[in-house]
């Protein structure tokens, strides 16, 4: 049958069963991948999310208090839950659940009165760094003013627990191990800490407190340092006199009648003293140095008269 095919059938099917190979094989392996390393695209991490929560079971809402101000649990499933949230003294919530995990949307979150932060993350991985700082400035701001914050997820025990952790290292100070152990004390949460530390969430959390520990960058200010006698004299300073300079005009002769245009460099204005080399003469002043040579030059001409 494949004799009878043409070269350009049998490339079409070449091409056709390397994309079956891909999807039976590759890309399965690449979701693995992605799901114990924790890199990959966040589309791709959403996919492997779903597929691992379709084997899971689902978890009954719980929570516990873990510090003062501070509960960490699962996901609300009713209003009821949202009320039995208030009445433990919760006036502020962080959600770390993709949306089509909530079987409550945030509209009736923010009706029961409850401060609400939304950080989709998918599930079985890390919230991003600037989720992680965002979350844990919205607990401490409300954890100052004395309200208290529920953060969860699905099952309270992974996404939220990042949180918590990276919020306890941030507020009292702790190092991750004993953050980590305060929160294990209080609540069962996944065992984060295992695999020689390369478990995606636990190195999200020493990523955060690596940052936190990492001192501030210092910005020096360039000061500009004192005139000393030698440097040149600043704007301040008073600017020099101008040198006074002795400037002579050279005025040309009105052409007369019988001799070509010439310049005459022998009259000479009087040397007068000006401001600077490059002032000229107002107006004024050079019509009279003209006049002046001018009215010299005709009683030079002047035929004397004759003796009889």
């Amino acid at each position: 049958m494949l004799e009878r095919l043409s070269p350009q059938d049998l490339v079409a099917l070449g091409f056709l069963a390397l994309a079956i190979a891909f999807i039976l094989v590759l890309f399965p392996c690449y979701l693995g991948f992605v799901t114990l390393t924790g890199c990959g695209p966040r589309r791709v991490q959403s996919i492997c999310s779903y597929l691992l929560r379709k084997a899971k079971k689902r978890s009954t809402f719980s929570f516990d208090k873990i510090a003062d101000c501070l509960y960490l649990g699962s996901l609300p499933r009713s209003l009821r839950d949202l009320e039995g949230l208030k009445k433990a003294g919760v006036g502020a919530m962080v959600t770390l659940n993709e949306p089509w995990e909530m079987e409550l949307s945030n509209l009736y979150v923010k009706e029961c009165g409850l401060k609400h932060l939304h950080l989709p993350t998918p599930d079985f991985f890390a919230p991003q760094q600037q989720q992680i700082q965002e979350a844990v400035q919205f607990i401490t701001e409300h954890a100052n003013r004395g309200v208290g914050v529920y953060v969860h997820c699905n099952g309270g025990r992974g996404r939220s627990a990042v949180c918590v952790i990276c919020f306890l290292a941030s507020y009292q100070g702790l190092e991750p191990e004993k953050a980590f152990d305060l929160v294990r004390s209080k609540r069962k949460i996944a065992s984060m800490k295992g695999g020689l530390g390369l478990h995606k969430q636990w190195r999200a959390v020493k990523r955060f407190c690596r940052r936190l520990q990492r001192p501030p960058k210092r910005v020096e200010a360039f000061v500009e340092p004192p005139d000393s006698p030698d440097s040149p004299s600043s704007p301040s300073d008073p600017l020099p006199e101008p040198e006074k300079r002795d400037v002579q005009l050279e005025v040309c002769k009105e052409p007369g009648k019988d001799s070509p245009m010439a310049c005459d460099t022998g009259s000479v204005l009087p040397q007068r003293e000006v401001e600077s080399p490059h002032m000229p003469l107002h107006a004024e002043e050079r019509a009279a140095a003209f006049e002046e040579v001018k009215s010299s030059d005709d009683s030079s001409d002047e035929e004397p008269p004759l003796l009889e």
